[in-house]
C-alpha cells in the first residue's frame, strides 16, 4: 500500500479555492506545473471572472494576487487569516493496493 505524502508539492492538475461572502466572490487557484499557478476571481453577482492571471510561480504568490485583486476591485481586504481555503488534488494514486 502507498499512501501520498503530504508534504509533496502540488502537481498539475491540482486545485486550491476559497469562498468569499463579501465580497461574493469564488477566488480559484489551478497548478499547471510546479511553479505554474493560473489565479482567477470570479464574482458570482456577474457570473463571470473579473481577474485572472497565469505564471504565478506559485500557490503562495497565486493566493496574494486574488487577495489584492479582491480588494482592488471591491474595497474590500478580507483578513486572510479567515479565509478557509480548500484543496481539490488531483491524486489517482493516493491510495494504492
Amino acid at each position: 500500500m502507498k499512501l501520498w505524502d503530504k508534504s509533496e508539492p502540488y502537481r498539475a492538475g491540482d486545485r486550491v479555492f476559497a469562498i468569499l461572502q463579501h465580497p461574493e466572490v469564488a477566488l480559484l487557484l489551478t497548478c499547471e506545473a510546479p511553479s505554474c499557478w493560473t489565479a482567477i476571481v470570479f464574482d458570482f453577482a456577474r457570473k463571470q471572472a473579473v481577474a485572472s492571471t497565469q505564471n504565478q510561480p506559485s500557490c503562495t504568490a497565486a493566493q496574494q494576487y486574488v487577495l489584492t485583486q479582491t480588494e482592488a476591485l471591491y474595497k474590500v481586504a478580507p483578513p486572510a487569516t479567515e479565509i478557509q481555503w480548500q484543496q481539490a488534488l488531483n491524486r489517482p494514486d493516493i491510495l494504492q493496493t
